[in-house]
């Protein structure tokens, strides 16, 4: 319903990693920067004229940022 935006979103779930991994060390690479830029092109995408119902489908966690073992491949 857009009440954040994806940057607000990620930028609070960076300071939470951040915080974290002070008091644990458990962030071995972390994208911070892409993570906002990626969060920026969400943000001017769900600025435009497009069908929401269509994105819930074809990219229903777009701009959900998440973190993942080292073991797991991802990008």
């Amino acid at each position: 319903n857009k009440k954040l935006s994806c940057q607000t979103v990620v930028r609070t779930f960076i300071e939470r990693c951040q915080e974290v991994d002070g008091l644990m060390n458990v962030i071995v690479d972390e994208r911070y920067e892409e993570a906002m830029k990626e969060a920026r092109r969400v943000d001017e995408l769900l600025a435009c004229d497009i069908d929401i119902d269509i994105l819930k489908i074809t990219k229903p966690f777009l701009g959900v940022p998440f973190t993942t073992k080292e073991s797991n491949q991802a990008k």
